[in-house]
């Protein structure tokens, strides 16, 4: 009897773990954004989850120019979809940021990013609408070929 009880639960296990690991993902999407003058770093992140507290991105990493400045652990994530972290920290123009958002049970995914200036956008020119008139329905209009005598255009008066 015991030799046919355990291979039968080890199949059942499996079948759980499989069923598990089926429901788990990375994120969806991921997206940071660099702020020079408030020198912050804001990630995006988009991961839909049934349970956050039992499905979440448990940690996010920052790199700037190659060298780890951030590692965040997490036990949670605060919604079911999206949601965002901001850090503090030392960007200059021409850092690259580099961003690891890591499920706690499968996958992760990156993003990077190169610090820039934000110019805002030229202002345009301002232009007056063109009007356009239209034409006096009374008046006739004459082309070249209207306009020709009753000679050129072959009747007799």
């Amino acid at each position: 009897m015991r030799k046919k009880i355990l291979p039968l639960i080890t199949l059942i296990l499996a079948q759980l773990f499989f069923a598990a690991s089926a429901f788990a993902h990375p994120p969806e999407a991921l997206d940071v954004v660099t702020d020079l003058e408030k020198q912050t770093i804001t990630v995006n992140i988009t991961h839909n989850v049934a349970y956050p507290t039992a499905h979440y991105i448990k940690t996010v990493e920052i790199k700037k120019n190659g060298q780890l400045l951030i590692s965040d652990p997490h036990k949670d994530q605060p919604s079911k979809d999206k949601f965002f972290y901001t850090y503090q920290g030392l960007i200059k123009e021409g850092d690259m940021i580099e961003v690891k958002a890591v499920c706690n049970i499968y996958g992760s995914r990156n993003a990077s990013v190169k610090v820039t200036k934000t110019v805002p956008p030229k202002p345009q020119p301002k232009t007056e609408p063109q009007v356009q008139q239209k034409p006096d329905e009374n008046k006739q209009s004459l082309s070249p070929a209207d306009n020709k005598s009753s000679a050129e255009s072959g009747t007799k008066n």
